[in-house]
Order: C-alpha cells, then sequence, then structure tokens
C-alpha cells in the first residue's frame, strides 16, 4: 500500500490561527518495512506541504498534543504505506492569537506561553497536564 489522505484546513477570515485537537490516533508500526516506509501524519503550517512543519508521528499509538498554527492555514498528510491507522480531530478557529496547552507523558518535553517570545496577552488561559512515568 501506499495511500495517503490530505486534508487542507483553511479559516474563512485572513487574521485567524487554528487549534487542532486529536481526540485518537493510531498509526501501527511494522517490523519488516523497510527503512523510510513508515506510516506518518505530518503537520505543515500553511495551505501546502511547502510550509514549515509543525509535526510529525510515525509508529504511534498516543494522543499527540495540540498543535497550532500561526495563520490561517493548516496542511496534513497522513501516509499509509502498510496496514491501516486511523485519526479523529477537532479544530477551531480563532482571532484571538495562537492557541496553547496539551498533555505530556515523556519523562521530558518543552513547552512556552502562547506567542512565545510576544508577551502573553491579557485574559488569555493555558492549561498544561504534565504526566512522568514513575
Amino acid at each position: 500500500e501506499n495511500d495517503a489522505c490530505l486534508i487542507r484546513i483553511q479559516a474563512p477570515i485572513s487574521n485567524t490561527t487554528i487549534s487542532l485537537y486529536f481526540d485518537s490516533f493510531f498509526c501501527p508500526r511494522s517490523t519488516s518495512a523497510p527503512t523510510g516506509a513508515e506510516n506518518k501524519m505530518i503537520v505543515y503550517d500553511g495551505i501546502n506541504d511547502q510550509a514549515q512543519e509543525l509535526a510529525s508521528f510515525c509508529d504511534t499509538s498516543f494522543q499527540p498534543n495540540p498543535i497550532f498554527s500561526t495563520g490561517p492555514a493548516l496542511y496534513i498528510k497522513f501516509l499509509v504505506m502498510f496496514r491501516s491507522g486511523y485519526f479523529d480531530m477537532i479544530y477551531t478557529t480563532t482571532d484571538k492569537g495562537r492557541g496553547c496547552g496539551g498533555q505530556f507523558r515523556e519523562p521530558y518535553g518543552k513547552f512556552s506561553s502562547p506567542l512565545y517570545p510576544s508577551p502573553y496577552k491579557e485574559d488569555n488561559s493555558c492549561r498544561w497536564d504534565i504526566s512522568v512515568p514513575h
């Protein structure tokens, strides 16, 4: 197999940003697949795959952190090289600036305030849930 699901999310207003949240995500791994032949999802910060890559997930069944665009468009490639995978996502648009928040389940990670390195906006809330393995 070598299938691709291509998704373009375009907000109707140019001064908005998009927040993408994952309800479920499954991207199976194959030990017999050749190097580079992996199922993966790639999310770009723009209207096509020439835009900056925001995230890439492969060979996993964890729920990815939310993804926040810097402008009014996101482009998503879900590449299926073998077997099948699935996802369930929710997106919202806003003119209040870039979103924030998510979950960390790893022993390390990185996060920042909304719009970093610009100042944090007044009346903006952000929640990060951090749970490290024992």
